[in-house]
């Protein structure tokens, strides 16, 4: 029978379990199909609270989405379930028997000179021990004459591990690991170049494919996307819906795991709390929850303020005190309702209002770009970027997506064709490197000010706080902050400088969930242009509207929605199951269904603000444009001059015909908005 495992809550102290209990805790685990269980767990940093006598347990097999707010604990938690004896907690962390765990870090270093493939199958820790064997064994033989009791004897122990080796599906372990690491985003030619010769992204993944390959009965995986391409999560979206290991996983996009987990574990303000369901259900259950508790809260206050009333009244009344203190004992018994309080604070920031600009805001005319080392990255792009148009540029990793922001941005030029801006352009960039045009001297607050429109000034402390820098934070210099916050400092300064073009490089990366929904509502808000890279689904499912696919050096535009697209690629990662899928009912839940008509609305009339907004900008200027020509007509230069007089009359003309025309167009859209 499956024992009872149990770490050691403190260094230095020794957990012991009686015989009974032992017995009694395994029965039980089996029983019940439990994994893990956690009970009583506390620990505290400094003075700051991560958890409060806490615990959950987990069944055997399920997929769970961990979630929170950063600094919640999300991180400690995994480290705690992967048995890290570095932390001092108190309660304790049981397993069903003494399972493997396999634990991807948000980020890790390799010093590693194997192949790739080589690196992911030494997680089939007994076919690399049998394939070490088998090659000293085979190397030795030669050596031996062949009618020798030793040759003999080297041949039956080589005949019997390659009977092992077959029954531990070895031969078949390459194609295996070769399977994975394609699903992953690595190409044939790449498995067998040293792991050292990739990106530390790259590296990530072929430890991924590491993890997936070894027999691990429990995965935790830390933020497993960030370093994925959209066809890699499609692949591992369906590979981890399959997979047989109890799995945990952090992720802050949400469509991801929705599309995963069947449970989900949420930490607030300390505590654990499961709910049977993936998050999106669990969001929905927690909102009714709160309502409930919300009602009840207020019939309880009703009630409150009735008891003291009559206390108050009647007190010091004699014939009355019996009844006054009844009323004082049932109020101090009574439970209050607590209602869950909020992590953050709820911030409504919108990007400036962007600077007026004609229709075409960015015209790439035939442009080539490579650098001396990957000639062909991008090849012949035209491409016309429409005012108030909303763009994602999607593509596998390395296929030039940052370079083409690059050249948009104006930080590359073409080695052909020719880019062209429109005069009333304004570009607000952002992408991870961009924080090495930060001022190390500076502090965060003076860093975001020193560009910031004049409205803005008086918001800076505000924004900085959606951005998680609060109170002394915000006066901390920009050299000692880590990389994660230099980029939230520079994605804040897209907030107080107006920009009719947003270029935003995985604009989400180092965002929790609040934050990231700021930049969401913000982005559909806007009402200039915003071209975006991203791999989190949560974002571009809410935000976009136009698809530019770079694939192979070309530059393509999917006619199409977003979850069309998503369709569309996994016809092509997929095919198997694409076809198999198609072929049953496939069937969403109401709730579902709900959600993404909301997102539909949601989008559709985030678009018609838009273009109302643009519109009503145009009348501004041709109103004031009318008002100017019509102020000329009095002039001498004008009335005097009979050619003058006439071309200002046709202008006029034309600006009353253009203004009935916008006046129109703005009362359809706002029927139909």
């Amino acid at each position: 029978s499956k024992n009872s495992y149990k770490l050691r809550p403190k260094a230095g102290v020794i957990a012991s379990i009686s015989a009974i209990h032992y017995i009694i805790t395994s029965i039980y685990y089996q029983v019940f199909h439990l994994m893990i269980n956690i009970k009583n767990l506390g620990l505290n940093f400094d003075d700051k609270v991560i958890f409060s006598d806490s615990s959950v347990s987990i069944p055997a097999g399920e997929k769970v989405g961990l979630i929170g707010l950063n600094g919640s604990g999300k991180t400690t938690l995994l480290n705690i379930i992967n048995r890290n004896r570095e932390i001092n907690y108190q309660g304790s962390v049981l397993f069903t028997g003494k399972p493997a765990i396999g634990y991807l870090p948000q980020e890790t270093e390799f010093k590693s000179n194997l192949p790739v493939i080589e690196f992911a199958k030494k997680a089939m820790l007994n076919i690399v021990q049998l394939e070490k064997q088998i090659n000293s064994i085979e190397k030795n033989i030669k050596a031996l004459d062949k009618g020798s009791e030793e040759f003999h004897n080297e041949a039956l122990k080589l005949s019997q591990l390659y009977e092992n080796y077959r029954h531990e599906e070895g031969y078949s372990s390459e194609a295996r690991a070769s399977r994975i690491l394609a699903g992953l985003g690595f190409a044939a030619d790449d498995l067998k170049n040293p792991l050292s010769s990739f990106s530390g992204g790259w590296q990530m993944r072929a430890y991924l494919a590491q993890l997936l390959l070894a027999n691990n009965e429990i995965l935790l995986l830390d933020e497993p996307t960030n370093h994925l391409d959209f066809e890699s999560l499609i692949w591992i979206e369906d590979f981890l819906r399959s997979f047989s290991a109890t799995t945990i996983i952090v992720s802050h996009d949400y469509s991801f795991l929705d599309k995963i987990v069947n449970r989900t574990i949420a930490i607030e303000r300390g505590k654990l709390i499961k709910y049977q369901g993936n998050i999106s259900a669990y969001e929905e259950h927690r909102d009714e929850l709160i309502d409930q508790l919300e009602n009840r809260s207020k019939s309880q206050q009703v009630e409150i303020e009735r008891i003291e009333n009559f206390i108050t009244r009647f007190r010091y009344k004699a014939t009355k005190a019996r009844q006054v203190q009844s009323r004082i004992k049932k109020l101090a018994k009574m439970e209050r309702i607590v209602l869950p309080g909020k992590d953050v604070q709820n911030f409504d920031f919108l990007f400036p209002e962007p600077p007026p600009v004609a229709k075409d805001v960015i015209h790439f005319k035939n442009v080539t770009f490579h650098y001396p080392s990957q000639v062909g990255l991008l090849r012949n792009i035209d491409l016309k970027c429409y005012r108030g148009e909303k763009y994602a540029l999607i593509g596998k990793n390395g296929a030039g997506k940052s370079t083409l922001v690059k050249l948009i941005a104006g930080l590359l030029d073409p080695v052909n064709g020719k880019i062209v801006l429109n005069e009333r352009t304004q570009i607000g960039y952002f992408a991870q490197h961009t924080i090495e045009n930060l001022d190390p001297q500076k502090t965060i607050f003076e860093e975001i000010s020193l560009n910031a429109d004049e409205f803005y000034i008086t918001k800076i402390r505000d924004i900085l706080g959606v951005f998680m820098f609060s109170g002394d934070q915000q006066f901390k210099e920009i050299g000692v902050l880590s990389g994660g916050e230099k980029a939230r400092v520079a994605i804040a300064k897209l907030f107080v400088s107006p920009a009719n073009l947003l270029v935003m490089d995985e604009p989400t990366n180092h965002l929790d969930i609040e934050s990231k929904q700021v930049i969401i509502e913000a982005i559909n808000q806007y009402s200039g242009t915003a071209i975006i890279i991203s791999h989190d689904e949560g974002l571009l499912e809410q935000t976009i509207e136009n698809i530019l696919y770079l694939e192979a050096g070309i530059l393509k535009k999917y006619e199409g929605g977003y979850s069309q697209f998503q369709e569309f690629i996994k016809r092509r990662v997929l095919p198997e199951k694409f076809l198999e899928n198609n072929n049953k009912n496939i069937k969403i839940s109401a709730n579902q269904e709900k959600r993404l008509l909301h997102k539909e609305i949601d989008r559709e009339l985030n678009k018609r603000i838009r273009q109302i907004k643009i519109i009503e900008a145009e009348i501004e200027k041709n109103e004031q444009l009318l008002r100017d020509n019509k102020q000329k007509q009095s002039k001498e230069e004008y009335y005097l001059d009979g050619k003058k007089a006439h071309q200002l009359g046709k202008e006029i003309d034309e600006l009353e015909k253009q203004l009935e025309s916008l006046y129109l167009d703005w009362e359809k859209i706002h029927g139909e908005a």
